[in-house]
């Protein structure tokens, strides 16, 4: 590449004697959407990726609410905006769009490539990424990936330009403006400040000739690129600063990031999420280079998959090879700069520096997730490195040849691709009805939801990718937690939040098995139960087996009937009984039902008990047992402080009689009873009279 490409006087290429360069870029154009179009037609599951927040995000704005999720930023939403409703055609809207962001950035990266590569090149690098799956398949998604790869690359650009113009300060402003709008995207498009500054800061030191190391500070550039960005960052910053008291808050970067699984992001409402400083706490430094290496290990796979052309394997062992390619034309491109290309040095340093914060970051970030799609934005960018590199390698006549000559091959490849693939873009003609006939029973059981949920109000659903929740975007959907896997914890988060709607479909049961299986069993039908929980009705379908199903849920069980007010070592509150029947009769057996609350959390195992005497004081019948766990055989068991308890006490028929019933509880590794707030130890609950 000349390092002429760089600067402003060859900028200009005459379309008019490029007609084949241009069929040859309609041509890839054309096999592009030939391509993606099954995909999107494929892709009938609105809350796969992220789908379901970015729609979700629109409605928000739409009707003037939240700007952010504070996790997914909002540029990518606001274009979604126009189009946004309660239906699934939005979801086909949306998609749509992606795939128009698929071909805008496809004409971006043709356009950058030509000032970088050559008009060959150009058209070669396009021909790859309209080839490689992990950007067809986010053009074919409602996913910011496809807009973020267009922002980067021309960002990047104008960095580089930035670094090597000798009226710099233009470039330097319109790369703080693209840096913002790559930040306003995703929080990744930040990286692009510190590859800036990196570069500025760095280059003094790895110049052969000597330059002040200070001489950044006093470039105009360098602040006209941090003012744009700053300008462009500043809506986001406020609404962070309303809203969390924070410019930079962005619940991934806050918390998410130092998750060890993404499985614990799934907490109850109150509980904290781990920060930065709870992690170190918890950590130890072999901790951390641990999950580091074992994220260095695999990089080969993500960034293989973020090159790989759909009709090669996705297998391991390709990413080790191909790594080792990336990282020797890394060198290769890095001692070509240096030796032939001085000039473009802070290029190289300005890509380098992004690259290495990616492969740390994203290491770092694997337990979360190690999706290729992270790293997207730089498949356009090595793709050009790789032919800058192939083209300086090569006689320079040779070079002007693949110019002249390239078009021919690449525009044949993709008329074969179109020839083999054309029907598959003629699927998107029926994409809205086929969208809506795949999601009816998703939008049944979304309506049925907000019809029995208020506007801001909580119904339980998840984690699962299988429903339409962005339908019901003005309610608060709450995943079962990850945290506390027991039937007491999670009952009184329903309780605390008047939850009256609950939805469980098999990927929740899956995800939750150790929760759910204590009442609900996964068969090859769906999902079935011999008993629900207390105050559970099954609301849709009518029966069992069913693969979604719609609760109702009743607190009413859960409180009790006749109050009291016993505290048991200031921990255990019984709040009341209630009895089933409620006005038993002599000899017919009978329920108590004894309701708690926990005022704190306890840790030794803590038996209950209930004694039944009858008028001489003899004992006629009890009932003893492990209040909610056994600590010796569930260690792990955690029950915090405003735990609900609902307590089953089978009771026998009884003759006819006066008859009184004692509670109490007791360790019981030391058979010791617990005193209430009196300091009782057997304490009456209640007396009979059966008749």
């Amino acid at each position: 590449m000349p390092q002429e490409d760089f600067d402003e006087t060859n900028m200009k290429p005459e379309w008019r004697s490029q007609w084949p360069v241009v069929v040859a870029f309609l041509l890839i154009l054309g096999g592009f959407l030939a391509l993606a179009s099954p995909l999107a037609v494929a892709n009938i599951r609105s809350s796969d990726w992220d789908q379901r927040d970015y729609l979700k995000i629109a409605l928000w704005v739409s009707e003037g609410g939240a700007f952010t999720d504070s996790n997914r930023n909002p540029l990518y939403p606001l274009l979604l905006v126009p189009f946004a409703s309660e239906e699934i055609a939005f979801f086909t809207s949306a998609k749509l769009i992606s795939m128009l962001l698929g071909l805008l950035g496809l004409g971006v990266v043709f356009g950058v490539g030509w000032r970088v590569v050559g008009r060959g090149g150009a058209l070669l690098v396009i021909g790859l990424l309209a080839v490689t799956a992990v950007y067809l398949e986010a053009s074919a998604y409602v996913n910011v990936e496809v807009l973020l790869v267009t922002l980067f690359v021309t960002a990047w650009y104008a960095g580089a330009r930035a670094l090597v113009a000798q009226a710099p300060a233009r470039w330097f402003a319109l790369a703080g403006v693209l840096a913002g709008l790559c930040y306003l995207a995703k929080g990744t498009g930040l990286l692009l400040v510190p590859m800036m500054l990196g570069t500025l800061i760095l280059q003094p030191f790895t110049q052969f000739a000597a330059q002040s190391r200070w001489r950044w500070l006093r470039q105009p550039g360098s602040w006209l690129f941090l003012a744009a960005f700053v300008l462009v960052a500043a809506p986001l910053w406020l609404y962070n600063l309303r809203t969390h008291d924070s410019l930079l808050y962005n619940i991934n970067t806050t918390h998410y990031i130092w998750l060890d699984s993404w499985e614990e992001s799934y907490v109850y409402p109150g509980d904290p999420l781990p920060t930065s400083s709870s992690y170190l706490q918890t950590h130890t430094i072999a901790h951390m280079a641990e999950r580091l290496w074992n994220g260095l290990g695999l990089l080969p796979n993500q960034w293989y998959e973020a090159v790989r052309p759909f009709f090669f394997s996705d297998a391991l062992g390709w990413g080790t090879a191909v790594t080792a390619i990336g990282l020797s034309m890394v060198v290769l491109v890095g001692w070509t700069t240096r030796k032939k290309r001085p000039a473009l040095w802070p290029v190289y340093l300005y890509t380098l520096l992004g690259i290495l914060a990616s492969v740390l970051l994203f290491s770092w970030y694997h337990p979360i997730s190690d999706g290729p799609r992270f790293v997207l934005p730089w498949t356009a960018i090595m793709f050009m490195g790789a032919v800058w590199w192939f083209k300086e390698f090569i006689p320079l006549h040779w070079s002007r040849l693949l110019d002249q000559v390239i078009h021919f091959p690449v525009g044949v490849a993709f008329l074969l691709i179109l020839a083999l693939n054309w029907r598959e873009a003629g699927t998107l003609s029926g994409i809205y009805s086929r969208d809506q006939q795949a999601n009816e029973s998703s939008v049944a059981v979304m309506n049925l939801v907000k019809q029995r949920t208020p506007a801001g109000g909580m119904f339980i659903l998840g984690p699962t990718h299988a429903q339409a929740e962005w339908l019901a975007h003005d309610r608060h959907v709450q995943a079962i937690p990850h945290a506390r896997p027991n039937w007491a914890s999670f009952q009184t988060l329903l309780l605390n939040e008047n939850v009256t709607t609950v939805v469980l479909d098999e990927e929740s049961w899956q995800r939750r098995q150790q929760l759910l299986g204590e009442f609900w069993e996964l068969t090859a039908e769906g999902l079935r139960a011999e008993t629900l929980p207390p105050g559970w009705t099954l609301l849709a379908p009518d029966a069992f087996p069913c693969r979604t199903c719609v609760f109702g849920v009743d607190a009413q069980p859960y409180w009790p009937r006749h109050p009291a007010a016993l505290t048991y070592a200031h921990t255990f509150s019984l709040t009341g009984y209630s009895l089933e029947p409620s006005a038993p009769s002599a000899n017919e057996p009978l329920t108590l039902y004894t309701h708690w609350q926990l005022q704190a959390q306890f840790r030794e195992t803590t038996h209950y008990f209930i004694h039944v005497l009858d008028e001489s004081g003899q004992l006629v019948s009890q009932d003893d047992g492990p209040f909610l766990v056994d600590f010796r055989f569930y260690p792990e068991a955690v029950f915090l402080s405003g735990t609900n308890v609902r307590l089953v006490h089978q009771l026998p028929a009884l003759p006819a009689g006066d008859y009184e019933v004692y509670i109490g509880l007791y360790q019981w590794e030391t058979q010791e009873r617990l005193p209430t707030q009196t300091g009782e130890t057997y304490p009456l609950l209640l007396d009979w009279q059966l008749r």
